[in-house]
């Protein structure tokens, strides 16, 4: 047998030819590794996904970026954004706008998502310049299709949406902040008439106004658009899923997402509408069940209609979900120490005869899901 010394130089030697067969191997390009982020952020992990991410970003040149050298920036800005790197993605996508300052809108919208303020307005103002540019060239051109045309006005009206929201929040304390919120809203359903978004931004910013009657009128205008669409890509998805074992469909594809219907049900709550509400709520269950603020929602809906013990279910289950430290977890422990004690009467004067405690409710959850 070789003497071990002879082992450890053959062991040596072959590392170093390993090392070099790699080094002579082409790196792997910007997209590729952006391709194969994409792909494990598809499958689950997210922790590979972001290695490939910033591998990427660190292989493109820090200045005289070429123009797909600017596209992939800002594809790599929005992955990381998804990711949950704002601050990484803050950095790519102010890249991509010193790089590209007239040109692509869409970095302009993600900078003003992750700005706040007066910084906000101005990413946003330039993003809904650049589009409204795009969108007016388009229109002069014979080729432009009708969908491509429905998803520019489309965007075009979220953006004015996102500028309202601005002004209702951020800089609500300018003295033309209504006057702003209402010229926005105006662009917006100039763009989209059918606009479920900006009919809701609208009913919000009535229900600020304290125009309550305005607000619900709104509102109901935007369910019709989106409920009745999200109730039957439900259906169909539960079908086609017990059938086929598929995945259910995107339920942001009715028009609205899961923030916004949220929003939705937080508003049709505060208009009374309950049973529509604990409607939007379903869906947004079957979705996600362990959002803290449906099932919060849900509790306080079912104590406005007096069902305590599905009110007390329901919160229960939102204070599971809160995350410790979290100031909702107070308001959740108050919410229930203001219902009967377990084994009353609800308020219609007898239990609700499908809640009549938590195990037949987590039944019913179980053999909804």
């Amino acid at each position: 047998a070789p003497p071990a010394n002879q082992l450890k130089r053959a062991k040596k030697a072959q590392q170093r030819r390993n090392r070099l067969a790699k080094d002579k191997l082409p790196a792997a390009s910007p997209a590729k590794l952006l391709d194969d982020a994409e792909a494990a952020a598809a499958s689950g992990d997210p922790s590979t996904a972001l290695a490939l991410t910033e591998a990427a970003v660190r292989s493109l040149k820090p200045s005289n970026l070429a123009a797909t050298d600017v596209s992939l920036l800002e594809r790599a800005g929005v992955r990381l954004l998804e990711l949950g790197q704002p601050d990484g993605a803050l950095d790519c996508l102010l890249r991509c706008a010193a790089a590209a300052p007239d040109t692509g809108h869409a970095k302009f919208f993600y900078l003003a998502q992750l700005s706040s303020g007066e910084a906000a307005l101005v990413y946003l103002d330039r993003g809904i310049e650049l589009l409204t540019a795009a969108s007016n060239s388009s229109a002069t051109s014979t080729a432009a299709s009708a969908s491509a045309s429905s998803s520019v006005s489309q965007e075009l009206a979220s953006a004015w949406c996102a500028r309202c929201e601005l002004f209702m929040t951020d800089l609500c304390d300018r003295p033309d902040a209504e006057a702003q919120c209402e010229a926005a809203l105006a662009e917006a359903l100039a763009r989209r008439p059918d606009s479920a978004e900006a009919l809701q931004q609208r009913a919000g910013l009535r229900l600020v106004q304290q125009r309550p009657e305005e607000a619900l009128a709104d509102l109901r205008l935007s369910l019709n658009l989106w409920l009745p669409l999200r109730r039957q890509a439900a259906e169909a998805a539960e079908v086609h899923d017990d059938e086929n074992g598929a995945a259910a469909a995107d339920p942001d594809e009715c028009g609205l997402t899961a923030e916004q219907r949220l929003r939705c049900a937080e508003m049709l709550l505060e208009l009374g509408e309950l049973e529509t509400c604990v409607d939007v709520l379903d869906l947004l269950m079957e979705e996600d069940d362990e959002v803290a603020q449906v099932w919060l929602l849900f509790g306080l809906a079912y104590s406005r209609q007096g069902n305590a013990s599905a009110a007390r279910y329901h919160l229960q289950k939102a204070r599971a979900l809160v995350e410790p430290g979290d100031p909702v977890a107070g308001e959740i422990d108050q919410l229930l120490s203001e219902l009967p004690p377990e084994g009353e009467d609800d308020a219609s004067g007898a239990k609700d005869a499908g809640a009549n405690d938590d195990e037949e409710l987590d039944e019913e959850f179980e053999e909804g899901e």
